[in-house]
This record gives C-alpha cells, sequence and structure tokens, in this order.
C-alpha cells in the first residue's frame, strides 16, 4: 500500500473517531438537555399549583381574619336573638324560603330589601366591590353570611334560598369549621366558581353562624394568563392546563384540540379521556399521541396541587403542555448544525491527510530518484531540501554518504592504478586521481560499489601473501 494511501486512511480514521467520540458527547448532552428542560416544566406545574393553593388559601385567611370584625358577630348574634325567641320558628322560616324561592328573579320582597340595606350587607358588598375595581373583575360571585340557624343575615346579591341549613356544604362547614367545596356551577351566583365556607365563631368559640364566598375561577384564569407572560416561561407552543380532581376541565390555554377531535369546552369533563387516564402520579411527563398536525406527540408536564399551610388542598392537575416539535425545537436545529460541522470537518481532514500525502511522497520520491542515481555511480547529483525536517535530515546523511563514497571510488581507483604502475610517484598518482574525479563518465565510476569490493578483495590478498 502506497504510504500517501496510509497516510490519508490515518487522517481519515482519526477524524472519524473524533466525529464519533464528539457525536456521542452530544447525543448524551442532549439527553440531560431533555431532562433538564422536561425537569424545569414540572417545577413550572409545581410552582402554577402552590400559587392556586397559596391563592385560595389566602382567600381563607381573609375571611377568617373578617369573621372577627364586631360588625359581623353584632348582626349575627341579632339575629340568632331574634329567631331565638321566634314561635314557630320553623314554619316561620319554611315560609319565607317559599316565598323567597319562588319570587321572580327581577323582583326584590320587602324581606330581600330589608336584607339588601342592612349594615352588614352594605359593608360585604363594599368589600365585593372594592375588590372588583381594584382587578378589574369580579373576584367574588356573591358573599352571604347565615345565623346558626341557617338564614341569611347578610348578602351582596339576591340568592337563590333563604334557608341554607338543608344545604350539605351549611352542615359540614358548622361541624368542621371549614369546607371548600370543589369546582362547580354555582346557582345562586349563576357561575362557576371554588365555594369558600367558614364557621363563625363566638368569642367563647360557640358556632354562630356560617359565611360563604363564591370565588370566581377567572382570578385563576388570569393568574395562568400573567405566569404564560413572564418572560422566561414565554415560549411558543407552551400551554397550560387545570384539571380538578374529578376530570372537569377548569381553564386551558390552548386554542387546540390537540388530544381530542374537537376541543373540550370548559367545565366539560374529562374523566373518561386518554389524557386524564394517564395522569396517574403525584406529578411527572405524559406524553401522548395529538390528532393534530400528522398526530404529533405532545409532552406534559404534570403536578397536582398538594395545599398550603392547613389547606389541605383540592387536588387540582396542573399542566404543562409543550407542543413536541417547539418543545425540542432549538435540540434538533443544534443537532442539525453538529451534523454540518461534522461532515465539513471530514471532508477537510480528507483534503488535508492528500494535501500531507502528496507533501511527503513527493519528498520520498526525490530521495528514491537519488538513490538510485548514486547506485549508477552519479555522485553530483543536487538533493534539494523541503519543507520537512526528518526529510532534510536524510537528505544531508546522504549528502554524506555520497561524499564518503566518492572518495573510497577515487582512492580505490589511485590503488589499481598504483599496482599497474609502481614506478609512479606520488604526486602524479595524486595528480591522476583528481583527474579521474573529474571525469563524470569515467567507466570506474559507473558501478562503484562492485569496484570498492574488488579492491578490498585485492588488498586482504596482498596482506596475505
Amino acid at each position: 500500500m502506497k504510504l500517501s494511501t496510509i497516510l490519508m486512511l490515518a487522517f481519515v480514521t482519526l477524524t472519524l473517531i473524533s466525529t464519533a467520540g464528539f457525536y456521542t458527547s452530544f447525543r448524551q448532552s442532549e439527553n440531560i438537555a431533555i431532562e433538564i428542560v422536561q425537569k424545569d416544566a414540572i417545577v413550572l406545574a409545581m410552582e402554577i399549583a402552590d400559587k392556586i393553593d397559596q391563592f385560595i388559601y389566602h382567600h381563607i385567611e381573609n375571611f377568617k381574619t373578617y369573621s372577627k370584625y364586631r360588625l359581623l358577630r353584632q348582626e349575627i348574634m341579632r339575629s340568632n336573638e331574634e329567631f331565638e325567641h321566634m314561635q314557630s320558628r320553623e314554619a316561620s322560616i319554611a315560609l319565607q324560603d317559599e316565598a323567597w324561592k319562588n319570587a321572580p328573579k327581577d323582583n326584590i320582597t320587602s324581606l330581600m330589601k330589608d336584607l339588601l340595606d342592612n349594615d352588614l350587607s352594605k359593608e360585604l358588598k363594599g368589600r365585593k366591590d372594592f375588590l372588583e375595581k381594584e382587578h378589574g373583575h369580579a373576584i367574588y360571585g356573591e358573599i352571604f353570611v347565615t345565623n346558626k340557624y341557617g338564614v341569611i343575615v347578610g348578602l351582596t346579591g339576591r340568592t337563590s334560598d333563604y334557608l341554607q341549613s338543608d344545604e350539605e356544604w351549611w352542615q359540614k362547614t358548622m361541624k368542621e369549621g371549614l369546607f371548600i367545596k370543589d369546582i362547580g356551577y354555582d346557582e345562586s351566583a349563576g357561575i362557576y366558581a371554588v365555594n369558600l365556607h367558614l364557621r363563625i365563631d363566638n368569642e367563647s368559640g360557640e358556632p354562630i353562624g356560617v359565611l360563604k364566598a363564591v370565588l370566581s375561577i377567572d382570578e385563576i384564569i388570569n393568574m395562568l394568563e400573567d405566569i404564560g407572560n413572564v418572560e422566561e416561561h414565554k415560549i411558543e407552543g407552551r400551554y397550560f392546563w387545570v384539571i380538578s380532581e374529578e376530570g372537569v376541565l377548569i381553564v386551558s390555554t390552548d386554542p387546540r384540540a390537540f388530544f381530542t377531535t374537537e376541543k373540550p369546552e370548559q367545565f366539560s369533563s374529562l374523566k373518561d379521556t386518554e389524557l386524564f387516564r394517564g395522569l396517574t402520579e403525584e406529578r411527572g411527563i405524559m406524553t401522548i399521541a395529538g390528532h393534530e398536525d400528522g398526530g404529533e406527540e405532545e409532552r406534559l408536564a404534570y403536578s397536582r396541587t398538594t395545599g398550603y399551610m392547613e389547606f389541605k388542598s383540592l387536588r387540582w392537575i396542573i399542566i404543562v403542555e409543550n407542543k413536541g416539535n417547539v418543545f425540542f425545537e432549538a435540540i434538533n436545529a443544534l443537532e442539525t448544525r453538529t451534523g454540518i460541522i461534522a461532515l465539513c470537518v471530514i471532508i477537510l481532514s480528507i483534503i488535508v491527510g492528500i494535501a500531507t500525502a502528496r507533501i511527503v511522497s513527493n519528498n520520498l520520491k526525490k530521495i528514491t530518484f537519488a538513490v538510485d542515481e548514486i547506485s549508477k555511480g552519479n555522485f553530483y547529483i543536487n538533493l534539494q531540501k523541503g519543507g520537512i525536517e526528518e526529510v532534510n535530515a536524510l537528505i544531508d546523511s546522504m549528502s554524506r554518504i555520497m561524499i564518503t563514497l566518492k572518495i573510497s571510488v577515487l582512492r580505490t581507483k589511485g590503488v589499481e592504478q598504483e599496482e599497474k604502475s609502481p614506478e609512479i610517484s606520488g604526486k602524479e598518482a595524486t595528480d591522476k586521481i583528481k583527474s579521474s574525479g573529474d571525469k563524470t563518465g569515467d567507466t570506474a565510476l559507473e558501478y562503484p560499489l562492485t569496484q570498492l569490493k574488488k579492491s578490498v578483495k585485492k588488498t586482504l590478498a596482498k596482506k596475505r601473501r
């Protein structure tokens, strides 16, 4: 195999090995990058879940503080005292409740008007309106307070019932002190909301009434939009989903229907969908094939709400959706660029290998030619040096060999002339050697190594005699 071929193959082999090592490292780095991005999405889902828990807890604490207000307690205790001494209390309450429910929606009865105009109702409505004005949207659908008998004492607007003690939420609240009802449609407020129910106790810790606040889901939707607009979370193809523990779609910022043929409506049930069935862990990554974009995979990072402080949480599921081709867009682009660079490096190494092989090969060809000429007796060939240090050293060695051979051949010829003409003077022998050395075409120089061999043999034979 030619030296040029060996050198070129060596260059290409080393380049391929280096490229393979680099590609392996890149793939490992890519896997690490994917894992980091996925973990980042999970962390974001956990942060959103924690914010939702804190949001609900914040409102609970606000009403706990408000439940200690003097005006609130005074109105409740006054109502309790009034109903405590009422004759046929239950029958009277039932009649008032029936009249309340049967009154046309646009009609305000005298009882409703009296309740809406009292100081407690004005205080509640003032709080509700203040928050709505401050945030630009309604925070509460309605707020109302009942006494210990379950009838309304103060309210922000007409409710569906006058008597609340027959409701399950009221009974649980009186027993447990705090009851949070999961997302659902509140008939009284006419909106989907989370209902906060808080028992109100007197200074002795005895139950005197119940406060109900209908927390609008719009606040949570706005919170998700705010998170999505934060620069570090603002990624094309990233959407947020919030699903209740029972599979109710609370909110989705995704305008598409990626896992179903039709986009699910807000507050519809996802309980029987592949999406909901796959959310089995506390948190994690889920991959699901979409129905759009040719069935492109969607990677979902999710986490459940776990509660905050005394609030035990509603176990909602927060999903951070990352559209497949967007999720790894940067990584795929980097991989493509790396492949192009690797190909260019291989081509460049082949070119460099060929050029290097030619340089070395050309120098060796010159040396081979010179050796061939020397073997023919041409000691006057001009050996030109190049740019390779080792080749130049070899040329220097060959030049020294040429000089040595030249001298040896000339001396051998001088000995032969001396044997033929022993009477010749030393000066004449020297002159003949010099003159012989100037004849580049002399037959004595035709095969110098042969002549040298003969001379050595004759000298040895002479010494033996």
